[in-house]
């Protein structure tokens, strides 16, 4: 039952959380993508951990990477900057989005 109402719940951002999915796909397909992202975080001295991919069948996984990946909201717009084909480009206003949810912690 928790599964359907997180699910649901989750629905809302589906398309933001689309986004953050894919960018990292994009991000981690090629070494040479992640090192110039790391190196982008590095400059915006954002020193956590590295980006985080959900399962998408595990809503807590998604809860758990978008989480992660908020910190690195500043360094998507910077790094599309350097990558004109990186796409998957979250808004300000989708992380707030994400932001706001994060005040329910599922565990």
């Amino acid at each position: 039952m928790l599964n359907i109402l997180v699910k649901d719940g989750l629905a809302i951002i589906d398309h933001i959380i689309g986004d953050v999915r894919e960018g990292i796909k994009y991000i981690n397909n090629l070494e040479g993508r992640r090192l110039k992202f790391s190196k982008v975080a590095h400059q915006m001295q954002i020193r956590d951990r590295k980006l985080m991919l959900d399962v998408p069948t595990r809503w807590n996984s998604t809860y758990d990477m978008l989480c992660a990946d908020l910190k690195f909201k500043d360094a998507f717009p910077r790094y599309a900057e350097y990558e004109p084909h990186f796409h998957h480009l979250p808004t300000d206003g989708d992380w707030e989005h994400v932001q706001s949810g994060r005040v329910i912690d599922p565990y």
